[in-house]
């Protein structure tokens, strides 16, 4: 498998503002991507359908980043930290969207604490799913909600340890435009 980049360019920016422990970033990416090698999936649905697809093939595929961008912002004040992030993408005409908002806390030296709830749809104009239930692939394949409750443990200044719990809605990320379009 080979991938290249004819070209591509972008740029970020990051603000530390005049309020302290505040800061805003933003960055924009634009390209072209080669991809040539084998593809494969096998994917299986749950239960009542139980369904199995096994798609794999040689391409040569050119993927058009049209536009990614991204904008952050976090806050931090002692051992509290908050920090909220938002993409979208334009990918060969393909446009996605995802957030997430976070906060953190560390207790002790040894131990911290934290919790984020992130959203992401793989394509922003069908965030329900229509589309895919009309080739026969569940509606929870559009999106991916997590909740997460999170440990760690800093054992030394190389080791830790962490620990995460998510609650799962949905499994976008899972199925790439590619494989919707082999189903179609």
């Amino acid at each position: 498998s080979e991938v290249t980049f004819p070209w591509v360019w972008g740029g970020a920016l990051v603000w530390n503002t005049p309020m302290d422990g505040f800061r805003l970033g933003a960055s924009f990416m634009n390209g072209r991507l080669n991809y040539t090698g084998t593809l494969h999936f096998d994917v299986e649905t749950p239960e009542p359908q139980a369904d199995r697809w096994s798609i794999s093939g040689q391409i040569e595929e050119t993927t058009n980043i049209d536009y990614i961008t991204i904008a952050s912002a976090e806050y931090t004040r002692g051992e509290l930290i908050l920090a909220t992030e938002y993409s979208g993408a334009d990918i060969d005409g393909t446009k996605s969207n995802d957030w997430y908002a976070m906060a953190g806390y560390r207790v002790s030296d040894l131990f911290s604490l934290a919790t984020y709830y992130s959203v992401s749809y793989g394509n922003s104009d069908d965030k329900m799913g229509e589309s895919l239930q009309e080739i026969g692939v569940p509606n929870y394949y559009a999106w991916l909600k997590d909740f997460t409750l999170s440990t760690r443990f800093d054992l030394t200044p190389f080791w830790l340890l962490k620990f995460e719990y998510h609650f799962f809605d949905g499994v976008d990320q899972t199925l790439s435009q590619s494989f919707e379009q082999a189903l179609t």
